[in-house]
């Protein structure tokens, strides 16, 4: 314990050999570019990276310039925007469900029950969709919105429901790749991949829990919260595990809870709420 200072003394401003240690710690700490609130050393390789501001988000969809979710607040935000506002809130007081894109639009559920289509901060109702009774959603590439109802896929045309492939699979995920094309996780945790003529199982290393398609890649979320990718006809290869720095501890592995593509980036929200990108998509 330090020796203690009288009030009409005044302590010696000489750096003091623990100071001058402390300083020149954080200074090396600064020249590599840590901090004191969650120091890392990146690994080489691909890994994944937090995103700024710790979002917390309850809900993933890819976007142009990044990533779309759903906050706790059930209102849609955007990430990145600018370095002192990273997150920040969408048009619209819209309270959301769920949600999906394609490159050119995103796609809710909100409160009500409606679905809704979002284009340049306008947001279209679905006519008549307060009574399809839609649970999830998902869009391809060439923006065909696919939703789930009672467990079972339809592919919205207009206003109208139209079959669509794997009609006889309990759905709980849908992800549209390109035309009918579409991936598929059911209730019991199987991955199918739809087209018009056809619906086959997926074998994947272990039951999954989500899916998302995009430009040839396929990356589920499995039950244990690990993350598996796949090109074309290739073999399922394990992504990295998903480590959080936090000040004053080291880092510690969390689960993965859901995935979203855009045409060049993997987004990943953890089980905590956290948003993730992969650092190399080779």
């Amino acid at each position: 314990m330090p020796a203690a200072v009288s009030p009409t003394s005044r302590p010696s401003r000489r750096l003091t050999a623990s100071t001058k240690l402390a300083l020149g710690v954080f200074g090396v700490l600064g020249i590599f570019g840590l901090s004191a609130t969650g120091c890392r050393f990146m690994p080489s390789g691909a890994h994944w990276i937090e995103g700024h501001g710790e979002g917390r988000l309850v809900h993933l969809a890819g976007s142009p310039a990044g990533v779309l979710g759903i906050g706790e607040d059930t209102h849609l935000w955007a990430y990145p925007v600018e370095w002192s506002r990273p997150w920040v809130q969408r048009d619209g007081a819209q309270e959301l469900r769920t949600i999906a894109s394609s490159p050119v639009a995103l796609y809710a559920i909100v409160k009500s029950g409606e679905v809704v289509r979002v284009v340049d901060g306008r947001w279209t109702t679905f006519a008549g969709s307060i009574g399809w009774g839609a649970t999830s959603l998902g869009a391809s590439e060439d923006d065909r919105l696919f939703i789930v109802i009672g467990g079972t896929i339809r592919r919205v045309e207009g206003v109208d429901l139209k079959e669509a492939p794997c009609d006889g699979v309990s759905a709980a995920v849908v992800s549209g790749v390109r035309g009918d094309e579409i991936y598929v996780v059911d209730a019991a945790g199987a991955l199918h991949h739809g087209t018009p003529t056809s619906c086959p199982i997926v074998p994947t290393p272990t039951p999954v829990r989500d899916v998302a398609a995009r430009n040839g890649r396929l990356i589920v979320v499995a039950t244990d919260g690990r993350v598996w990718r796949r090109r074309g006809d290739e073999a399922w290869r394990l992504l990295p595990a998903v480590n959080k720095y936090r000040p004053f501890r080291g880092p510690f592995e969390v689960k993965a809870a859901q995935v979203a593509l855009t045409d060049y980036s993997t987004w990943l929200l953890d089980r905590e709420g956290s948003v993730f990108v992969l650092s190399d998509e080779s």
